[in-house]
């Protein structure tokens, strides 16, 4: 009984001073994932797709480039870290009819000449996106 209690303990101080002393495990894959946000109000109360059509009139728009459109929150959170890009980058969600979508968008641009320059950098790092206007936010917010 002695012995058995001696050698659980050893095995147990093994077990600390390897944890104490090893180095701890980096995820190697992920070290310049892109910092984004998710829009948690859209969460409860989406956008509507029809608010994030280019107007007729750009007087007094927004614009933001509309990177990806996902079903689920994973997949877009998954696009989200992938982009490597200077700019804030967003997970909103967004309704239209029954469908529910989840988009990445990237950067809030005053013009659309400053979006599409930031497109084309986008482009120029491998991710496609579309020119789109910021969300206006719903009325039951």
């Amino acid at each position: 009984m002695r012995k058995t209690i001696i050698i659980y303990f050893n095995i147990l101080l093994v077990g600390i001073i390897l944890v104490l002393y090893l180095p701890t495990y980096s995820n190697t894959k992920q070290t310049n994932n892109a910092l984004y946000t998710i829009d948690g109000d859209s969460l409860i109360f989406p956008y509507s797709l029809s608010n994030m059509r280019l107007p007729s009139s750009h007087q007094d728009a927004e614009y933001t480039l509309r990177v990806g459109l996902y079903r689920t929150l994973e997949q877009a959170t998954n696009k989200a870290q992938s982009i490597q890009f200077n700019a804030p980058l967003l997970v909103i969600k967004a309704k239209d009819n029954q469908k529910e979508w989840f988009f990445v968008l990237v950067g809030r641009y005053s013009s659309e000449l400053t979006a599409e320059q930031a497109k084309r950098q986008l482009q120029d790092n491998g991710v496609s996106s579309t020119i789109s206007v910021w969300p206006t936010i719903p009325n039951n917010r």
